[in-house]
């Protein structure tokens, strides 16, 4: 009996430790609420379509806006979101000599300047679908100074994380790189310490740097199949970066050329997903292994706010097989402030991380309209 008591008040006293200790894993314990009663209607004209998966925010005439990649029109799209219309747009050319093939990212600077990235070329537009500049990409004859293209290709795919940056400050052009080969999810070469994952060009001069962004060690140990790939959030003075496997996020600070590990850990989804042990052509067996992991998807940031929003794709927890996808929020310093699933009818492709908070696409809507729920944080 004494025996069992001194066991209880042993176990007793470590709950009590653990309750006291701090908090791990860079987690705060805040009290937050998530208010979600505002949805965004913008009525769809005739060029416009329900939901767009590769889009930036801008602010312009005081006003914020969406521009988008509209895949049915085959054009950017502008559309104001406080006047909940379409305020401008151009069509591509498909076909003849100024046709832009598939358009795999963008970057909107003004009315007069569009860089667009297709799989070979780089375009610089207006709104009235002019060429201002045309760059070579992803090819040997490429006039791109300080990459090989033979080794190296630009991984341009806005929809999927891997968005482009132009600093107007200093003409730097910066987009997502990929090492090229052909079993690129299985082999150690691809994840080499040396071989970069982001550059910058200069678009007067055509010098390309690559930067001193790559894959952590465990790829070196482990493969993770098709979830190996990095997603991107570029901002002013840093690249923060995280890849689909880990809860794990990478500050890139521009000015000392540094990187930071933050742990940001989600409360629906396990750190870190499992290794992939199958081969690299077994497209059943790699699709298999992405259906029972997480995947953790770019970062979101509204300044106004001073928040981070991180969206990660897991089983939901009693509906299994089925996904469910889930924000982690966190402040400036990465510290979860806190974590919530979305609804059913709401998707975190083409989130916009607008003043008034995370705008995420509503589908349940009965009228013909783009629509987006609001997801406010609020904490204590």
């Amino acid at each position: 009996m004494k025996n069992c008591c001194c066991i209880f008040l042993s176990l007793l006293l470590l709950i009590l430790l653990s309750a006291c200790a701090p908090d791990a894993s860079g987690v705060k314990t805040n009290t937050c609420t998530i208010d979600s009663t505002q949805l965004v209607k913008i009525p769809m004209s005739s060029e416009m379509i329900n939901s767009y998966k590769a889009t930036q925010l801008i602010k312009q005439d005081g006003r914020e806006k969406m521009v988008a990649y509209n895949d049915v029109m085959h054009g950017i799209d502008v559309i104001d979101l406080e006047q909940k219309a379409m305020s401008d747009f151009v069509r591509l050319k498909k076909e003849g000599p100024e046709k832009i093939a598939k358009v795999r990212g963008f970057y909107y600077i003004n009315k007069d300047s569009v860089f667009i990235f297709t799989d070979f070329k780089i375009f610089l537009i207006d709104m009235e679908g002019d060429f201002k500049q045309v760059i070579e990409v992803n090819s040997e004859r490429s006039k791109i100074n300080g990459i090989d293209f033979s080794e190296y290709l630009h991984d341009v795919s806005q929809k999927r994380g891997r968005p482009v940056y132009f600093d107007r400050n200093t003409n730097f052009l910066y987009f997502p790189l990929r090492y090229y080969r052909y079993d690129q999810n299985t082999i150690p070469e691809h994840y080499a310490r040396e071989n970069s994952l982001c550059g910058r060009l200069n678009i007067n001069t055509l010098k390309f740097e690559k930067l001193d962004i790559h894959y952590p060690d465990i790829f070196r140990e482990k493969s993770f199949g098709l979830l190996s790939t990095p997603n991107f959030l570029f901002l002013e003075d840093k690249i923060v970066y995280n890849f689909k496997t880990s809860s794990k996020i990478y500050v890139y600070d521009i000015a000392s050329g540094r990187t930071a590990v933050k742990e940001s850990p989600s409360a629906y989804a396990p750190e870190e997903a499992e290794a992939y042990y199958g081969s690299t052509g077994a497209g059943d067996e790699q699709i298999h292994h992405v259906t029972n992991n997480p995947e953790y998807r770019e970062l979101k940031y509204i300044p106004e706010r001073r928040q981070y929003y991180r969206a990660v794709i897991n089983t939901h927890p009693t509906e299994a097989p089925k996904k469910a996808s889930y924000f982690t929020v966190m402040d400036e310093q990465f510290n979860v402030l806190t974590d919530f699933e979305l609804p059913p009818y709401h998707f975190p492709i083409g989130a916009l991380p607008s003043k008034h908070g995370l705008m995420c696409y509503a589908t349940n809507v009965p009228e013909q309209a783009t629509a987006f729920r609001v997801f406010r944080t609020q904490c204590d």
